[in-house]
């Protein structure tokens, strides 16, 4: 995996960023426009460490949600800030004892990502350069700059300080140790790294311990990966998730697509309410033909229906054949009885009642097929399974229920 680190510096990133790129096989470090930084797996803030607070405090047992809400004020009595303006991140909870946080100037922080965003970077995380320098058994590592620097005094623990000259250590070192010292948690040495162009100091008599240079430093010599669970980079400004991320690069296919099927539901229902207007016109011009035809006709429920039983009974009053009648009834579904033994044949308000008998279940379903293809209703009652075949209930006429 590939991790990009981008310095931002105390003053804030500008138009230029320094870069270190790491793969499993080799680092690469450049100067770049912040858009034209290489690619890469994951990318890492490295903050400076004058604009990081480190620090330790006690935390009640609460939920982690509820930590993140009370975190600025738990640190409120370490600093003269308000709690809205700092963005306060907490390591794991030590058992018993202190939790380590890192305050940061929220809305610098916020420039800083947003800054990069602009330039099409996302950030992964953002570390304090503080935790940077390799931690040794009894040891503080010291980055000296010849007017101040920083030191690593644990996993999660650190400090800048200022002043100070090759002779006389920074007064902010002196403190720490006379405190660390009073708690018995002093260090045996100092491994100091020193910058570029300045001279490695000599303090060890002014600190009562031993002093131990350890070269030039630069924060690009340093891995960011597992260095501390101090990640700026949660809360409100915690990266989207990669479910996210792959779901905002989607997100303008996926307004187009829903563009697509709301301009597809309203032309649907746009047809469905026109067809709608349709089929009420029909039937108001069915119901008004029907009332023309027969005008002492009151209650009209199905004009379609109504008109052919009406058009029946005026055939057979002037002595005319009908469709209904048992001739025509036998002639229209002779193609389909004759498939069939006929046992019992009745004929009342038109309509055939039929008792048929096939030889099994193959034979039944050609006779099924069959009554589609006659311009009759048919419904088939129950069946009943007999030694010469099955015997089948079937119900013939103009006006029945939908077929089986």
């Amino acid at each position: 995996m590939s991790i990009l680190q981008i310095f931002v510096p105390e003053s804030g990133l500008g138009e230029n960023c320094d870069w270190a790129l790491r793969d499993a096989a080799s680092v690469s470090t450049g100067t770049s426009t912040c858009a034209a930084v290489p690619q890469a797996d994951q990318i890492h803030l490295i903050v400076a460490a004058s604009r990081v607070l480190l620090t330790h405090i006690n935390l009640p047992a609460v939920s982690q949600g509820k930590l993140r809400e009370m975190l600025a004020f738990a640190v409120e009595d370490k600093l003269l800030v308000e709690p809205d303006k700092i963005h306060v991140v907490a390591a794991a909870r030590a058992l018993g004892g202190e939790t380590a946080v890192a305050i940061i100037d929220k809305a610098w922080l916020r420039q800083q990502i947003s800054h990069l965003q602009q330039q099409g970077i996302r950030c992964d995380q953002a570390l304090a350069e503080t935790l940077l320098p390799r931690l040794e058994s009894n040891a503080w590592s010291m980055v000296w700059n010849g007017q101040g620097g920083f030191v690593r005094s644990g996993p999660s623990a650190g400090f800048a300080v200022d002043g100070g000259d090759e002779r006389t250590p920074p007064m902010g070192l002196k403190l720490a140790l006379d405190e660390a010292r009073a708690s018995k948690t002093s260090p045996n040495r100092i491994l100091i790294y020193h910058t570029n162009g300045t001279r490695a100091p000599d303090w060890s008599d002014s600190l009562n311990l031993d002093i131990e240079l350890r070269g030039t430093w630069d924060w690009r010599s340093a891995e960011s990966g597992g260095t501390s669970t101090l990640n700026l980079l949660q809360g409100e400004f915690a990266p989207p998730s990669k479910g996210q991320a792959w779901l905002k690069h989607l997100r303008p296919a996926l307004m187009l697509l829903g563009l697509i099927v709301g301009v597809h539901l309203l032309a649907t229902l746009a047809d469905w309410a026109r067809l709608r207007q349709q089929q009420k016109q029909l039937q108001s011009e069915m119901i008004a033909t029907f009332k023309q035809t027969f005008p002492a006709a009151t209650a009209i429920v199905d004009p379609a229906l109504q008109m052919r039983r009406n058009l029946s009974a005026l055939q057979r009053a002037h002595g005319a054949p009908v469709s209904t009648d048992l001739l025509p009834l036998l002639a229209v579904s002779a193609p389909v009885i004759r498939l069939a033994k006929i046992q019992t044949l009745q004929y009342a308000q038109d309509k055939l009642q039929l008792e048929l008998v096939v030889r099994d279940a193959a034979e039944l379903d050609v006779l099924r097929e069959q009554l589609r293809t006659i311009p009759l209703s048919a419904v088939i009652g129950p069946t009943q399974p007999l030694p010469s075949g099955i015997k089948v209930q079937l119900g013939l006429g103009m006006d029945l229920a939908p077929r089986e």
